[in-house]
């Protein structure tokens, strides 16, 4: 894991070498100023290869995902520059015209989310300039640009969106509380409206869309147990299922979709809260840029 933490600094320190090559010196000192989000980035950076952002957020996925619970982070992430690996980040995160894969960015918004519940990591977003200025922009941004994921095949009734949007929403959460990051939100919004009103308008529809799946599928719900269907609200074995719709094992390929509708319904409701409850710490944040675009005020008012 040593040498793997070392050779991901070298892929890092030369990525964020390409797009800034005259902060080179800043980066390898470990005494970046300014920002990471930028409109424009060296040629270099245009030649690179997606797949080296890619395979490196693949390869912290899977150290993630095969560590025990309760075991703390892998001990990868001892031998990782803390700093380098949240520019990189963050620098994924807001710069969409870069990093155009939007799915690619909301799976770093969730390694974001997994690196802030290290006291090491977390030391970093809440002091470093750079990352209190950086981090809540491109939150808003990636949120956006996740609107254009599409549909988990596995899980027709589950939009892809939805699973990389909770994490972001989480880090708000976290994130909010710092003065810092509030006066980094205050300022974008202020300074990028027509973005900062974009997202807004994604969490309610976001909001609208899940209160309503959770509605409909209580309703559905009450309708089986009133005509004695009970039968109907357990998922179906698997043998029962058309052959097409098995794999090569005989499993069900769409297991998630036809989930218990009770837990369906709790899922959506408890989405739809969390994102009423973002919209609500995100705007009263910025109330006047909100005021400032009536139809927006009218359509957070009706849906509320």
């Amino acid at each position: 894991l040593g040498d793997l933490g070392t050779f991901l600094n070298l892929v890092m320190a030369f990525c964020l070498g390409a797009a800034f090559p005259d902060r080179v010196a800043d980066f390898a000192a470990g005494k970046v100023q300014g920002s990471v989000l930028t409109e424009e980035v060296s040629p270099q950076w245009s030649v690179l290869p997606s797949c080296i952002l890619e395979d490196v957020i693949e390869v912290l996925e899977i150290v993630t995902s095969i560590q025990p619970q309760g075991k703390g982070p892998s001990e990868l992430f001892l031998h990782l520059d803390a700093q380098l690996l949240l520019l990189m980040v963050t620098f994924m995160l807001g710069n969409g015209n870069h990093v155009k894969n939007p799915n690619l960015r909301g799976k770093a918004a969730t390694l974001l989310k997994n690196l802030t519940s290290n006291s090491n990591y977390r030391h970093l977003v809440e002091n470093s300039p750079v990352l209190a200025n950086d981090i809540i922009p491109g939150c808003i941004r990636v949120f956006t640009a996740v609107e254009k994921t599409k549909q988990s095949f596995y899980d027709i009734r589950m939009q892809l969106k939805y699973q990389l949007r909770i994490p972001i929403m989480e880090l708000f959460e976290r994130m909010l509380p710092l003065e810092a990051h509030k006066k980094a939100l205050k300022s974008f919004a202020t300074e990028n409206p027509d973005e900062f009103l974009k997202f807004l308008n994604n969490l309610m529809n976001d909001a609208t869309m899940q209160l309503e799946e959770g509605m409909d599928t209580l309703i559905e719900i009450r309708r089986l147990m009133k005509e004695g269907k009970q039968a109907e609200l357990q998922r179906p074995a698997a043998s029962s299922v058309a052959e097409d719709e098995q794999t090569g094992e005989g499993a069900d390929l769409y297991a998630r979709s036809r989930a218990d509708p009770k837990a369906h319904c709790k899922q959506y409701m408890q989405m739809g809260h969390r994102t009423i409850s973002t919209l609500w710490s995100i705007s009263r944040e910025a109330p006047t840029v909100i005021i400032s675009k009536l139809n927006v005020l009218q359509q957070m008012l009706h849906n509320c």
